[in-house]
């Protein structure tokens, strides 16, 4: 079966709560968004490897550094969605700010991109298993969250 479009409007909502969620430090909404495990895939921006993660082992990581940085915001925008009605893939540009007055060079990091995201149907939720981030473009101080973490 094909997606409605009430899965549609689902899927993107689930896609904005967690982004809304991040910028808010709203870690339980933030966490509700996520399937069990979830898999990350930071690689081409951060190298290494992808990860599969428990929802509370990526929780804890964001908590412990993104409430350090002066403020964020991620915009989504451009909303291409395909699946079935338990299954979706979901690509999304992002706009990611990020502020920190810092003594180590720019105060703040953009970043352009896009996401890739897989979702499952989960009691009538649409949650987040595979989220992917492939960077288009960077300005300001890519070493803004080294910053943050240290």
């Amino acid at each position: 079966m094909t997606l409605t479009v009430d899965d549609r409007f689902q899927i993107e909502d689930t896609c904005k709560r967690l982004v809304w969620a991040i910028d808010r430090h709203d870690w339980a909404l933030a966490k509700a968004q996520f399937s069990s495990p979830v898999t990350l895939d930071y690689t081409e921006l951060f190298g290494g490897e992808e990860e599969t993660l428990a929802p509370a082992t990526i929780i804890e990581r964001w908590s412990s550094f993104l409430p350090k940085l002066k403020a964020t915001q991620h915009t989504l925008s451009n909303f291409l969605i395909s699946g079935s009605s338990e299954s979706a893939q979901c690509y999304s540009y992002v706009d990611g700010f990020h502020y920190l007055p810092n003594s180590r060079g720019e105060d703040y990091w953009n970043i352009k991109g896009y996401y890739t995201q897989r979702l499952v149907k989960e009691n009538g939720r649409w949650i987040i298993a595979y989220m992917k981030l492939s960077p288009i473009y960077q300005s300001g101080n890519v070493q803004l969250l080294a910053i943050a973490q240290s």
